[in-house]
């Protein structure tokens, strides 16, 4: 699961809140974020759990004051990356 603090300077909430993970490959996905605790437009949100193959990952939070937007083109303005290690089967 991921969850991070979202804030907005002009005091709005996001319309919609995403992680997405691997972007720009096969795998990508992009899990819905749901609001969990704090104030809306300064509070945490958190998505559920998410199964991922051991490996190298990348994922990026994504959050859109505008309900309408298309999610394929924003831009991920933090990417970080990840390894689920452990020994492959």
């Amino acid at each position: 699961a991921f969850s991070v603090r979202y804030f907005d300077p002009d005091g709005n909430p996001p319309g919609h809140s995403w992680v997405c993970i691997d972007a720009g490959t096969p795998r990508k996905q992009h899990v819905r974020m749901e609001f969990s605790h704090g104030k809306h437009a300064d509070g945490y949100y958190a998505s559920t759990a998410v199964t991922l193959e051991r490996g190298m990952h990348t994922y990026c939070f994504r959050f859109d004051e505008d309900a309408g937007s298309d999610l394929e083109r924003l831009e991920c303005k933090l990417r970080d990356t990840f390894d689920i290690g452990g020994p492959l089967p």
